[in-house]
């Protein structure tokens, strides 16, 4: 029987999880591979070997990578690492390191920062919120997050927690140090010190801590009256109701009620003696009249209070945000759905004020109380990520988000995991909580409905397993593509190629000899944090090499006297340009003792290498499938055909083929060859495939593979 021949066009649907392997009838079939392994698919269908890693500096610890713009519009990188911060420049220079941070080795994975100019603003619920600033002469300092001081006090956030609604405070005085605050029930612990609460809006501060119910206090600013009030009768008002005098129109709440014609009553605010004919004390259920007043010097028993949200007796925000000229905190160990924004242009004050527009805003979402909000990214519309699902606010140029006009609408019941949201042109690509796959909350353009959700990785959900971090690169320096990179837990990274308008989003697996641990787009380059056996370094892909951890290094015997190349074995790349073509042969690899001489492998000769180590790049096909026969009869493959671009030394099925013709000069690497390479397989048996990799390092983009059935 005639040979069939099964062209594989492209590839632009990526590895697929084997479950697809059967599926003769499915569109995808056609369109994916079998293993995909340290490839990235290219705008034509094809695939490329991976770059590889260019390293950059050797790190302490762990670390985190966050790319930053300042204010003049340079960039920078910063480099999270144990109690450290180290910034780099474009050039990859250090141009500041900061020591004595807050976060440690088990923090830093939990670090979320956001900036905006020359400040960058670092929450995690491991330690308060911290402030780092750039000074004109690149110079970078590190502080606790300092907020405002207005006339009203210290305009951070305060938040009456759920587990204290109900209960009441007393103060001793309402001025001065010393003064002892009573709570009605256990509330206080040890850490509350330092911290600040309000009665009425009026600050203290404490200063000492006593038992759960009773802390020394100083009043920062004096509280307001308490007065007994002499009506015409007490019935019909009750302890915790809000009043007003009606010729006064100053609220007061009823903190006791001595007897039948005295209600006692602690002041909102300052005013005068209330006492006169026409006015009357005006309740949610009764009206009476007045008669006469008595100030008293110790203050009542409050329900009108709240405390310091953010400190170390009640937690600290996992997350914050910079959007439409706020800043926002979010995810409290005590409030977890609760978003806390600035005040508008303000981003260090949260004095929620009357609720005008420009006032600060404290907002929970209502169906999602108790959830965790994960994330939160500042598109045309705030996006909010739950372990409730995903939600936005409807704000736009003809309706800006204000305190009043705060309105959390869901999007889909899928909940967020750790790994962070990113923004993208589509719309925004978050990680799901419960299930190993990526979805992408589109705009619809509906009025009804604004967003959809969808997934964009049921075809190789086998690649996405529990993502940790999420990162977009798009026009990065070795690709026009455009590539979401996905972490996870097990140090294993999943690439995404999606094309805009694309049918299908297409995912291959990068490995390494280590264990990726971050990611981060920088200055159009692309960044990651390796752990190599418990050393971390900063390595950065680049098209340019072809190993990882590379370095560039011009040696003959004694090639690694000195640094991090002593004591390991490597493979060498020998780099040389030749009539203007940049060509690579693979030489070998070596070991070295601790002095840096060669003691396994050969002489090299004084040239320009690259030293890194090697990856094993591999294309395997599907088991070609007869869609009328199925699986029944042996397959025998009879030749194989990849075309190749600019590429050299590759296999077919274990088979080496080299780059190198008669023609050519042995004692020069080979240059890049494109065109049509065919290989003829003998033999004939069930699950049989075409696979095509290296084992040696060298260019490889792989434009089809054409294979002939027998």
């Amino acid at each position: 029987m005639a040979p069939r021949p099964v062209v594989f066009y492209a590839f632009d649907g990526g590895e697929a999880a084997p479950k697809f392997e059967r599926r003769a009838d499915a569109e995808v079939w056609s369109r994916t591979a079998k293993r995909l392994t340290n490839c990235r698919v290219t705008n034509g269908g094809g695939v490329r070997r991976r770059p590889g890693l260019a390293r950059v500096a050797s790190l302490s610890s762990t670390a985190l990578l966050v790319s930053h713009t300042v204010t003049n519009g340079s960039k920078c990188l910063l480099a999270f690492r144990n109690e450290a911060l180290t910034v780099f420049k474009p050039d990859e220079t250090v141009e500041a390191t900061v020591t004595g941070c807050p976060w440690t080795t088990e923090s830093i994975a939990t670090i979320k920062a956001s900036g905006e100019g020359d400040r960058v603003i670092v929450a995690s619920r491991s330690f308060p919120p911290q402030l780092l600033e750039r000074a004109n002469n690149a110079t970078w300092t590190r502080a606790a997050f300092a907020y405002d001081i207005g006339a009203g006090g210290s305009r951070e956030p305060f938040y009456r927690f759920p587990g204290a609604r109900g209960g009441t405070l007393a103060a001793s005085a309402t001025t001065g140090t010393g003064v002892t605050l009573t709570a009605s029930a256990a509330l206080f612990v040890a850490a509350h010190v330092g911290s600040k609460f309000r009665i009425f809006g009026r600050q203290m501060t404490v200063t000492g801590y006593t038992s759960p119910t009773v802390v020394t206090v100083t009043v920062d600013q004096p509280l307001f009256q308490t007065i007994d009030i002499t009506v015409t009768s007490s019935n019909g008002f009750a302890v915790g109701d809000l009043c007003t005098p009606s010729a006064d129109e100053i609220d007061c709440e009823v903190v006791a009620i001595p007897n039948s014609s005295t209600v006692r009553v602690m002041n909102t605010d300052s005013f005068t003696n209330p006492t006169h004919s026409q006015n009357k004390l005006v309740g949610p259920r009764a009206t009476t009249s007045l008669s006469n007043t008595s100030v008293l010097m110790t203050p009542g028993e409050t329900t009108q209070w709240d405390e310091s949200m953010f400190s170390p007796a009640r937690g600290y925000p996992g997350g914050c945000i910079f959007h439409r000229g706020r800043l926002w905190f979010f995810d409290h160990p005590l409030a977890p759905h609760v978003l806390v924004g600035s005040e508008q242009d303000l981003f260090n004050s949260f004095d929620v004020g009357v609720g005008d527009d420009a006032d600060a805003s404290i907002a929970g979402i209502g169906d999602a109380i108790g959830r965790r909000v994960r994330h939160a990214i500042s598109a045309e519309q705030l996006i909010v990520l739950t372990e409730a699902g995903g939600y936005y606010v409807g704000a736009g140029p003809n309706s800006p988000l204000t305190p009043t006009t705060i309105d959390y609408l869901n999007i889909c019941p899928e909940p967020a995991g750790v790994a962070n949201g990113i923004l993208a042109a589509e719309g925004v690509i978050y990680a799901d909580g419960e299930a190993d796959r990526l979805l992408l909350l589109a705009p619809t353009g509906n009025v009804r409905r604004s967003w959809e959700a969808a997934e964009i990785s049921d075809v190789a959900a086998h690649l996405v397993n529990t993502p940790i971090q999420l990162t977009m690169g798009n026009g990065v320096d070795w690709s026009e593509e455009r590539y979401v990179v996905c972490v996870n837990a097990d140090g294993t990274r999943a690439v995404m190629h999606y094309r805009r308008g694309g049918e299908a989003a297409a995912w291959t697996p990068w490995r390494t000899d280590g264990l990726f641990v971050c990611t981060a787009t920088f200055n159009a380059k692309c960044y990651c944090v390796v752990n190599r056996g418990g050393s971390f370094t900063l390595e950065r892909f680049d098209d340019d090499r072809l190993l990882d951890e590379s370095s560039i290094v011009s040696f003959t015997i004694d090639p690694l006297s000195s640094g991090y190349l002593a004591s390991k074995t490597w493979s060498i790349v020998w780099r040389k340009t030749v009539s203007g073509e940049a060509r690579r042969v693979f030489v070998g690899t070596f070991a070295a003792n601790g002095a840096g001489e060669i003691t396994t492998g050969f002489q090299i000769e004084q040239r320009t290498h690259e030293v890194g180590r090697n990856f094993e790049m591999i294309v395997e096909l599907w088991e070609p499938i007869d869609r009328a026969a199925g699986f029944d009869a042996p397959t025998r493959i009879s030749k194989i055909g990849v075309d190749v671009l600019s590429s050299g030394a590759f296999n077919f099925n274990d088979r080496h083929c080299t780059a190198y013709r008669f023609s050519d000069d042995p004692e020069e690497p080979p240059p890049l060859r494109t065109g049509y390479r065919a290989l003829r397989v003998l033999g004939r048996k069930r699950g049989l495939t075409a696979i095509v990799g290296q084992t040696q390092p060298a260019p490889l983009e792989i434009r089809t593979i054409r294979v002939e059935v027998a």
